[in-house]
């Protein structure tokens, strides 16, 4: 899990040990009893930030504080996933230089795994070549990127 900013837990990236762990016993129940099909985030980003602030072990109190551990779930800087925010998801897919130079850097020197594309708002985005978005895919991908038809 990690921080998406400093208040909400995304889970866009997730990994447990075990099978069956309480955690995501407990959020399978509040999504049982809580489904919003309609609120976006509703059923992911705030519903695990529920279950954890109604935790004894992992209240509102630490998760403001930016703790990172709450018993055995640990839960990562914004920085380790969501280096470039939702509200800046357009620079991912801008041709502009400074726009793509600026995510990239970012996300070089951010100590990034991974980054999140906030499919959400993004779905429907055209990539550029020239976008941090087109020149990731181009480094990282090559095969997918090279196949792709919609550029």
């Amino acid at each position: 899990l990690g921080f998406e900013d400093d208040f909400l837990v995304n889970g866009a990236v997730m990994r447990f040990n075990a099978p069956g762990h309480a955690f995501l016993n407990d959020c399978m129940v509040e999504y049982a009893r809580n489904f919003h099909p309609r609120v976006w985030s509703a059923n992911g980003p705030m519903l695990l930030t529920r279950v954890l602030r109604r935790k004894p072990w992992c209240n509102r109190t630490f998760l403001l504080f930016g703790v990172r551990r709450c018993k055995d779930v640990n839960i990562l800087p914004p920085l380790a996933f969501y280096a470039i925010g939702y509200p800046d998801w357009e620079l991912f897919f801008s041709a502009a230089k400074d726009a793509s130079d600026y995510v990239l850097q970012k996300l070089k020197h951010s100590g990034s795994y991974s980054t999140h594309l906030w499919n959400e708002l993004s779905g429907k985005a055209s990539v550029s070549p020239e976008s941090a978005y087109g020149r990731l895919a181009a480094a990282h991908c090559p095969m997918a990127y090279a196949s792709s038809t919609t550029f």
